[in-house]
C-alpha cells in the first residue's frame, strides 16, 4: 500500500497517528453520557437558637424520591454531610440540631438535598437560615418565655378538637395526652404561619375517665425543670360533650428534695416521683419515663431522633427484631427498652449521661 505523507513525515509515523485516532474515537463512543436525577431544593428553612451553644435547623423536604440525605453547609461554621436518610415524602418537615456553636455570634446554614449518601445533589441549595445563640438569663421575666395556649372541645362524645395559639409559625407542635394512670400518647401537627393550631383526635378513650392535654413546639424554658416551654394543661372527659376550659397548671413545686411529687410536663394533677436536675440540666426524655438529667442539646437531639425513628428501621430485615436498624445506625439504649436507631456517637453519649446521672440530681 502506498501512503502519501506530508513533507517531513514518514509513513510509519502517519500509520501510528491513524491508529491512535481510531482507538480514541472508538473509546469515546463507548462512554455514554452521564445523567443525574437531581432532587428538589429544600425550602421553608428556619434556624432557632435552642441553647447557648446550639441551633435547631428546620426545613421542608421537596424531593419526590426516597432515601434522601441532606448536606448542611455552614457559612462560617463547619459543614455536615449526609444527614439522613429520610423517606418522609415531599413537603414534609425535617429538623437537625447543630451543637458546639459560639454564644453571642450569628451562625448561618443552608441545606442541599441528595439522593442516597453518594448520589446527585440538588442543583441549588436552600436560602441561608441564621440564628444567634444567647446566654441563658439567670433571672427576671426574660428567663420564662410566654407559653402557648390550648383549649379542648368535644363536639361529640370521645371526639376531641384541640385549638391553640402563640406557637411558633409553621413549626411541628407536639401534643401529649395522658390519662390518670400515666399512660401517654403523642401526636404531631404543624402549626399555621400565624402560630395557631387546630387538630381533631378520635379513638382516644378506652374506658371512662379523664384525659389531660398539653403541647409544646420545641422551645425551651430554663425556669422549668423539664427544660421545655409547655402550654397550659386542659383536662377532658372520655364521655359527654361541651367546651372544656384550660387551667394554668404550670407552677413548679417548691422544695429541694431529690425525690418529690413532681408534675408530669407541668400537669399538677398527674404526679410521679422523679428527680429534679441541677441547674443547667434537663430531663432527657428519650422515652416517656426517662428522667435522666442531660444538657439541653442532648434532650433536643433525643427529640429529633425520636421523630426520625421509623425512617431508620429496616422494613423487611428483622434479624434483631422489628426494630432492626438500617446500616450505620444502632439502638440508642438510653433506657433498657429504648430501641430508637441513632448514630453510634449518640448511643455513646447516652451511656456517658447514664453514668453521670446521680451527680446531676439536685439534693
Amino acid at each position: 500500500m502506498i501512503i502519501l505523507t506530508p513533507r517531513g513525515m514518514t509513513s510509519r509515523t502517519l500509520q501510528i497517528l491513524i491508529v491512535l485516532f481510531v482507538l480514541s474515537a472508538s473509546c469515546c463512543a463507548l462512554i455514554p453520557p452521564t445523567f443525574c436525577d437531581e432532587p428538589g431544593t429544600p425550602n421553608h428553612e428556619r434556624a432557632t437558637a435552642i441553647s447557648p451553644n446550639a441551633i435547631r435547623l428546620d426545613w421542608n423536604n421537596t424531593a419526590y424520591e426516597a432515601n434522601i440525605y441532606f448536606d448542611i453547609e455552614g457559612k462560617n461554621d463547619r459543614s455536615i454531610a449526609n444527614v439522613g436518610p429520610f423517606d418522609n415524602g415531599r413537603d414534609k418537615p425535617v429538623s437537625y440540631t447543630v451543637n458546639g456553636l459560639a454564644t453571642g455570634q450569628q451562625h448561618c446554614f443552608r441545606m442541599w438535598a441528595r439522593i442516597g449518601p453518594n448520589g446527585c445533589r440538588s442543583q441549588v441549595p436552600s436560602a441561608w437560615a441564621c440564628a444567634t445563640p444567647l446566654a441563658t438569663s439567670s433571672g427576671g421575666s426574660s428567663g420564662s418565655p410566654q407559653p402557648p395556649t390550648i383549649s379542648v372541645s368535644t363536639p361529640q362524645p370521645n371526639t376531641f378538637t384541640i385549638s391553640g395559639s402563640s406557637f411558633r409559625g409553621s413549626t411541628a407542635v407536639h401534643l401529649r395526652v395522658v390519662d390518670d394512670a400515666l399512660a401517654q400518647r403523642y401526636f404531631n401537627q404543624t402549626s399555621g404561619p400565624d402560630g395557631r393550631l387546630s387538630m381533631t383526635l378520635n379513638s382516644l378513650c378506652v374506658n371512662p375517665g379523664q384525659l389531660h392535654f398539653s403541647a409544646n413546639d420545641g422551645r425551651q424554658n430554663p425556669r422549668d425543670v423539664t427544660g421545655t416551654l409547655w402550654s397550659n394543661t386542659v383536662t377532658a372527659t372520655c364521655s359527654g360533650s361541651g367546651t372544656l376550659k384550660g387551667q394554668s397548671l404550670n407552677t413548679p413545686p417548691s422544695g429541694t428534695t431529690t425525690q418529690r411529687r413532681r408534675l408530669v410536663h407541668g400537669m399538677t394533677n398527674l404526679k410521679v416521683e422523679s428527680p429534679i436536675c441541677v441547674q443547667g440540666y434537663v430531663w432527657r426524655e428519650a422515652t416517656p419515663n426517662d428522667h435522666t438529667c442531660v444538657a439541653p442539646s442532648v434532650r433536643e437531639q433525643a427529640q429529633v431522633d425520636n421523630r426520625l425513628a421509623q425512617s431508620r428501621i429496616r422494613p423487611t430485615d428483622h434479624s434483631s427484631g422489628p426494630d432492626t436498624c438500617i446500616t450505620g445506625f444502632v439502638w440508642r439504649e438510653a433506657t433498657p427498652d429504648d430501641h430508637v436507631c441513632v448514630n453510634p456517637g449518640v448511643r455513646e453519649q447516652a451511656k456517658q449521661d447514664n453514668a453521670h446521672a446521680q451527680e446531676r440530681i439536685a439534693h
